[in-house]
């Protein structure tokens, strides 16, 4: 499972308000949970770290667990694309979504710098559309990427593929507790 979003929507507090919740079915990590910052971050780190996880996933989808990846913008197109994402029994993303005027005042809250507002919300604008199509500018998840990706997953994947799965939770009118208690609800949903 997949929680993902632009800045400020709530993921990492997702994550650690459900980890404890969700144990021991399920395992939750963000990206340096398994992979440590580089010095440099780049698209390839990214891609790497992904599959760093999805391998993990396989471990556990071995034993009859499942993994939640939450804390990061991952966009499930780079987690489609990961080399071994190809033999996870399937994906279900949750993408949590702000509206302009609350996503602005968050950031405002969380005295991020106004140049940098606008990148934000293009962002967020891009994850809506990203998770309902993969290829959508496309430019901005494969311009530097990692040479192992399995960009040709994306057609077959999202023409009704089982396994492409997601959904929109709008996090704008709830505060933290509320987007978890969502969460969990939609994580309990996926693991039937």
């Amino acid at each position: 499972m997949l929680i993902t979003g632009a800045s400020c929507v709530g993921k990492t507090t997702v994550r650690q308000l459900l980890q404890d919740v969700l144990k021991p079915q399920v395992e939750a990590v963000e990206l340096t949970t398994l992979t440590p910052y580089p010095r440099d971050i780049t698209l390839t780190w990214r891609h790497q770290a992904i599959e760093t996880v999805v391998q993990h996933a396989l471990k556990l989808q071995q034993e009859g667990k499942h993994l939640l990846l939450a804390g990061d913008p991952v966009p499930p197109g780079e987690l489609l694309a990961v080399p071994s994402a190809e033999h996870l029994e399937g994906i279900r993303v949750l993408l949590l979504d702000v509206q302009e005027e609350a996503h602005l005042q968050r950031l405002e809250r969380r005295q991020d710098d106004p140049r940098f507002w606008p990148n934000h919300l293009a962002v967020a604008a891009w994850f809506r559309a990203h998770v309902r199509d993969p290829q959508h500018l496309q430019a901005v998840i494969l311009q530097g990427a990692w040479e192992a990706m399995h960009w040709e997953r994306w057609e077959h994947w999202t023409k009704g593929h089982p396994a492409w799965q997601f959904d929109v939770l709008d996090t704008s009118h709830l505060n933290a507790e509320q987007v978890a208690a969502q969460a969990l609800l939609w994580c309990r949903k996926q693991l039937g």
